[in-house]
């Protein structure tokens, strides 16, 4: 079902819902939190475009991971 959703409109999607969750854990000390959530966000994206070559990983550079999905428009908490 996702595997045929372009990336441009997963993240439109996404981006919809992490408002929501920055409200959530806006309460008390987030900061552990927003970045346990930035993080599996960013994870579960990086796996996503990975299920899309045939060469396993080669979308997403290691170190580049974060700039190249803030490029693609992905909001962070």
């Amino acid at each position: 079902m996702w595997v045929k959703i372009p990336l441009a409109e997963l993240i439109d999607q996404l981006n919809r819902f992490l408002p929501g969750w920055r409200n959530y854990f806006c309460f008390g000390y987030p900061n552990l939190a927003v970045r346990k959530v930035n993080w599996c966000v960013q994870r579960r994206l990086c796996r996503f475009i990975v299920t899309w070559s045939q060469r396993r990983g080669q979308h997403l550079p290691g170190p580049l991971r974060y700039q190249a999905l803030r490029t693609t428009g992905l909001t962070d908490l």
